[in-house]
């Protein structure tokens, strides 16, 4: 014998049960929908593809038959005025290189600060005419670091660069 509420709680039960078959029959259904726009997609994308690779294919053939030689293109009006245009352009000179060509030999320090000036002494001939001077080796202090700011842009050469840092000792 079943109480009215055991009755109840079996018909809600049952309820419930119904509501869960319709719900996972409603998501089964939509997954199996996912999966077929899924492939659609997939097999659209794959048409896709071959179809470039086909249209790839047939453009070499439609290409000039002079394209394809090893032989040096002919240029054209167009290409002309490019180079005319990359001729053009004016190469910028830094104020720093221009100011040190003019005053050349700054660091030069080794031997006798007073006499000759650069790595290399004078000639042999006037070497005699100094008398006993030059045959005397002088002490000079070391020479203090010189430090110098130089403005680098942005776009530099390596070459550029080691030019402005190169420092001889």
């Amino acid at each position: 014998m079943l109480d009215p509420k055991e009755i109840e709680l079996r018909e809600a039960e049952q309820r419930r049960m119904e509501e869960l078959a319709a719900r996972q029959a409603a998501e089964l259904a939509e997954k199996q929908e996912r999966e077929r726009r899924l492939a659609e997609l997939r097999e659209a994308e794959q048409r896709a593809a071959e179809e470039q690779a086909r249209q790839a294919q047939q453009q070499p053939a439609q290409q000039a038959p002079g394209a394809t030689t090893l032989h040096k293109p002919k240029t054209t009006a167009a290409d002309k005025d490019k180079k005319a245009k990359k001729a053009a352009k004016t190469v910028t000179v830094w104020k720093e290189e221009s100011a040190a060509a003019k005053k050349r030999g700054g660091l030069k320090t080794r031997g006798d600060s007073a006499g000759v000036s650069g790595w290399h002494g004078a000639k042999a001939g006037s070497r005699h005419s100094r008398g006993g001077e030059a045959q005397q080796q002088q002490f000079s202090a070391p020479a203090e670091p010189i430090v110098r700011e130089v403005q680098v842009p942005e776009t530099i050469t390596v070459a550029d660069l080691a030019h402005k840092m190169s420092v001889k000792a």
